[in-house]
């Protein structure tokens, strides 16, 4: 019955190894990727501006493929970002929202 726990720690060990090295792989090509252009700088960007006005109350223009939100150019609050997702709250429903970076065609910033 030993030999199962320590067969399932040496297993377990390898996994995480291997997770930790695909890891490595997918962030070194991922550099690779926005070296070569391969990834839409606009959209990188426009993530970059958002991330440092999380917290600020905007307007979002969306594209066509994401108008079915009820967010389309009406003030929403910023509330957090991540490299595809934006997370939006409405002023007046107080509903929540995720829309896709890709999917914005523009962003208007409202005085705070």
């Amino acid at each position: 019955m030993e030999y199962f726990g320590v067969f399932g720690f040496v297993f377990a060990l390898i996994v995480y190894f291997k997770a930790e090295k695909n890891s490595a792989r997918i962030k070194k090509l991922e550099a690779i990727l926005k070296e070569e252009g391969y990834v839409d700088r606009e959209k990188e960007s426009l993530r970059e501006i958002l991330e440092k006005n999380v917290g600020r109350t905007l307007k979002i223009s969306l594209n066509e493929e994401a108008i079915v939100f009820d967010i389309n150019d009406k003030e929403c609050i910023l509330e957090d970002i991540d490299e595809q997702w934006i997370h939006l709250k409405s002023l007046k429903k107080q509903e929540e929202y995720l829309v896709r970076v890709e999917s914005v065609e523009g962003v208007e910033f409202v005085n705070d």
